[in-house]
């Protein structure tokens, strides 16, 4: 018997006969499930670093240490199943540089252990870049793979869907710069603007499994399919309504930006037109949907004048933010003045603000200096060079193509593109998309050279 059984012809749903994912060497059940436990105790770990359910909605889950708990077990569960490895590429060793440069950082920090501490410390990231080794290990296949992917996209779709529920029917959620903005449900996310860009960023994700649908889940059960595909257009009405909850300004030139990004691909006008109109109908739609103190706030992109003041001090806060940044690069040039110590350093050596920098390269320069900021530029290059690998893999770029190597490298190339323009405007230093979508693009380079014939 081979590896793979599923007991289903392959359902007409998609109106043709689609080439399956599934591999020899894939164990599924039912031609859906996968039979390994790792794969299913990293899907987990995915939910549960999103979700982060010990912060707000158990917080009993902290007094047992769920968290630490979970790591073990999910260790021992990886090296029983299939076992730790480590591939010495490009994107390994240039993570690993940007992890040692980190360590350098906090080792030397102002205050070693506020570097070390905190949602922004290197103890948090190196729980993020846990994440990077393990799907390493783990992901064998690109049904695997893609499986994987999928379910940090229904992760997030709970965690926005819940964020959703909690501020229409509860009120929840937070009111700055004039407007009452929705807040996630957990403390590491929380902030509206963090909420719109996990949002943001999830549309590449959604992008190459809705493109990625057919050959995935050609070998579904009929009722899986169907109720699949109309997941992934209900995430898009959950997309839009966490933006103009959330209200962010920067999320809505990236989301503006990835539409852009998503209507070029299509090589047949026809279909960029019905996508334009498509978009422009949704952004009709949400704007004589929002108030007006929303509308004023997004009309302060252009504007300055729209909105009201406090929208102006937030720009300005951002260049402050940056000049701050820069004065610590100043005084400490090669390793800056230590990983999460921007804050405490800013208010009691420089101008007396307790804010970090909600720019990216204010927080790399001025916390990591050249040593952080070296290695961060490394570990981004080898990310966009794997991603422009796997488009070199096929000629057509077109989003119509069931090409897999070529929709995976659109989805990495959008990714580094919105994580940088986000840069502009919030912290993404530790952002874990860096970490996950770096580890998703190298097993996907890895895999596309398993394929060639040698």
């Amino acid at each position: 018997m081979s590896a793979f059984s599923t007991g289903y012809s392959i359902s007409p749903t998609y109106g043709h006969e689609a080439t399956q994912l599934v591999g020899p060497h894939d164990q599924v059940r039912k031609g859906i499930w996968p039979v390994s436990n790792s794969i299913w105790f990293s899907c987990f770990y995915i939910a549960a670093f999103i979700i982060r359910p010990w912060e707000k909605l158990f917080p009993w889950l902290e007094a047992v240490r769920f968290e630490r708990s979970f790591v073990i077990l999910l260790f021992l569960v990886v090296l029983t199943d299939r076992g730790f490895r480590i591939v010495f590429d490009k994107q390994t060793l240039a993570f690993l540089g940007l992890i040692m440069a980190l360590v350098i950082c906090t080792v030397t920090a102002t205050d070693p252990g506020e570097a070390w501490g905190g949602n922004r410390g290197l103890y948090t990231y190196l729980t993020t870049a846990f994440g990077f080794f393990l799907f390493l290990s783990v992901i064998r296949t690109k049904y695997e793979l893609t499986f994987l992917v999928t379910c940090q996209l229904v992760a997030t779709g709970l965690y926005l869907g819940k964020s959703l529920w909690e501020f229409h029917l509860h009120g929840a959620g937070s009111t700055s710069m004039g407007v009452h903005r929705l807040s996630g449900i957990d403390i590491m996310h929380s902030h509206p603007n963090s909420v719109a860009a996990m949002t943001v960023l999830s549309l590449p994700i959604w992008s190459f499994v809705w493109n990625a649908r057919e050959t995935f889940a050609s070998t579904w059960p009929p009722f899986w399919q169907t109720w699949f595909t109309r997941s992934l257009k209900f995430y898009l009405v959950i997309v839009v309504l966490t933006l103009m909850g959330a209200n962010s300004r920067t999320s809505y030139v990236t989301a503006t930006l990835f539409g852009v990004l998503f209507i070029r691909r299509h090589n047949s006008f026809n279909q960029q037109i019905k996508y334009l109109i498509g978009f422009v109908a949704v952004a009709v739609m949400v704007w004589v949907s929002l108030p007006q103190a929303s509308r004023d706030r997004i009309e302060s992109i252009w504007n300055e004048k729209a909105s009201n003041e406090s929208a102006k001090e937030s720009a300005d806060g951002r260049i402050l933010g940056f000049k701050a940044g820069m004065e610590m690069f100043r005084r400490s040039p090669i390793v800056g003045i230590g990983v999460n110590n921007f804050m405490p350093y800013r208010d009691q050596r420089i101008d007396g603000v307790k804010l970090v920098a909600h720019n990216a390269a204010g927080e790399i320069l001025g916390q990591t200096g050249l040593v952080g900021a070296t290695a961060f530029v490394v570990f981004v290059v080898v990310m966009i060079g794997n991603a422009y690998q796997l488009l070199r893999t096929h000629p057509d770029r077109a989003m119509t193509s069931s090409d897999f190597n070529t929709n995976f490298g659109l989805m990495g190339r959008d990714t580094v593109i919105l994580l940088l323009i986000h840069g502009l405007t919030m912290d993404t230093l530790f952002h874990y998309s860096w970490v996950w979508m770096s580890a998703f693009l190298a097993i996907a380079v890895q895999q596309s050279r398993d394929e060639m014939p040698h």
